[in-house]
């Protein structure tokens, strides 16, 4: 937990800095949340946004390159760059596909550890994944007026993420392995990197639930989650 809040110190700072003029002479302390503009905590969202469609987007590749049978069970002529063509396309992120008969975010993201599933789980884990960020936003990319951003969707979005990051570590296919694999801990290998990104993702979609709840009177409904037994929350 301690590393988790230092780290979202940097995050919140790195962010900041970009906006405020008087940055080189303010230490994070310092600073109170509060007092940053809806013009200047507009511009915050949207880099959010577009760092966190990133971070789906390279989790999407690293996982294709560590599950290449997923990518397999495609459509013939489907390739990696038409996968991400599909879901990343130049106008915008695409959510909806018939292969997976329509379902995105948390449902999406059921699909994908679904023992009797037997479709491409990377493509329905980066729909849902992806999908229920932006749901979490309402899906905006630009920010004008800011009281409609709930910060108790950014805040369950972010437990979802927690969920799903557990279940890619741990959810395996009957008298079989992982259904998806990612981080390595062998005695050859430690490769952590997956759960490096998703943090990374997570501590943004905290990061902002601060920002929201700064000086405010705001209340965050909080749980403690079993990750184990945890059902994604809906968005």
């Amino acid at each position: 937990m301690k590393s988790r809040t230092l780290t979202r110190k940097k995050l919140f700072v790195l962010l900041a800095s970009f906006f405020l003029s008087s940055c080189a002479s303010t230490s994070f302390e310092d600073f109170e949340i509060k007092n940053l503009a809806k013009s200047e905590a507009g511009k915050i969202y949207e880099l959010v946004v577009a760092s966190q469609l990133e971070s789906v987007k390279a989790l999407m590749v690293k996982l294709y390159r560590k599950n290449p049978r997923e990518l397999r069970k495609a459509a013939a002529g489907i390739n990696l760059d038409t996968r991400l063509a599909q879901i990343f396309g130049d106008n915008g992120p695409h959510w909806i596909h018939a292969e997976l008969e329509g379902k995105a975010s948390i449902t999406a993201l059921e699909l994908a550890f679904n023992e009797s599933y037997t479709g491409d789980r990377v493509f329905a884990f980066t729909v849902g994944l992806g999908s229920m960020i932006m749901e979490s936003y309402d899906n905006n990319h630009e920010f004008f007026v800011l009281d409609h951003i709930s910060s108790q969707k950014i805040y369950d979005s972010a437990r979802n993420i927690e969920i799903a990051n557990w279940r890619l570590n741990n959810k395996r296919l009957p008298n079989s392995g992982l259904m998806l694999l990612s981080n390595s801990y062998g005695p050859d290998e430690i490769n952590i990197s997956y759960d490096r990104l998703i943090n990374r993702i997570i501590d943004y979609q905290d990061l902002v639930v601060d920002i929201l709840g700064g000086g405010s009177s705001r209340r965050i409904e909080s749980s403690v989650l079993k990750l184990a037994t945890a059902v994604f929350i809906p968005i």
